[in-house]
């Protein structure tokens, strides 16, 4: 039964998503003291990538808030907040897949205990997750920013719809 290739790819593969790693430590992002110029590099590059993460972070759930708030309120200004929040959202979540592959580049290039030489390097369900949420981002980006036109009063579907998409003058 252990004989068929296929099996046995199935047994790595449930091996390699479910059982703990062997090893597993911490980064300082602020150690007290560097050793070499190339660990200042990647922690510089470490310490990008949790910044960007943080920030799309944030602007995701931003985003997300606007997206729901023109549910309730289709005025045309939300939907492009939405749309700028969800395109600001995408850069940082592409600046950290591709930072996070600088890394592992220069791990492998400097680091070699880190990466002994002849090792296979797999990113993982994360690294495809994060593709897949960037590509998402994107298509959330275009769909606000071309459902954010102003609909005017013969075009609008209803008299409610029509007068919030009437501008509005602050002042005398």
């Amino acid at each position: 039964m252990h004989e068929y290739p296929a099996f046995k790819k199935l047994l790595e593969l449930i091996e390699y998503l479910f059982l703990p790693p062997d090893q597993c430590a911490n980064i300082q992002l602020f150690p007290e003291s560097v050793s070499r110029p190339e660990a200042t590099e990647l922690l510089d590059q470490q310490r990008t990538v949790v910044a960007f993460a943080i920030i799309s972070t944030a602007m995701i759930v931003l985003g997300l808030v606007f997206s729901l708030y023109t549910f309730k309120f289709t005025r045309y200004m939300f939907k492009r907040l939405a749309a700028c929040c969800h395109l600001v959202a995408s850069g940082c979540t592409l600046t950290v897949i591709e930072v996070t592959s600088s890394v592992v580049s220069i791990e492998a290039k400097h680091f070699p205990t880190r990466h002994p030489r002849g090792t296979e390097w797999h990113y993982g369900f994360s690294y495809i997750i994060a593709w897949f949420s960037f590509i998402l981002l994107v298509i959330a980006t275009i769909t606000f920013a071309v459902c954010s036109r102003k609909r005017k009063k013969n075009k609008a579907p209803d008299e409610e719809f029509a007068l919030q998409e009437e501008p509005v003058i602050i002042g005398r």
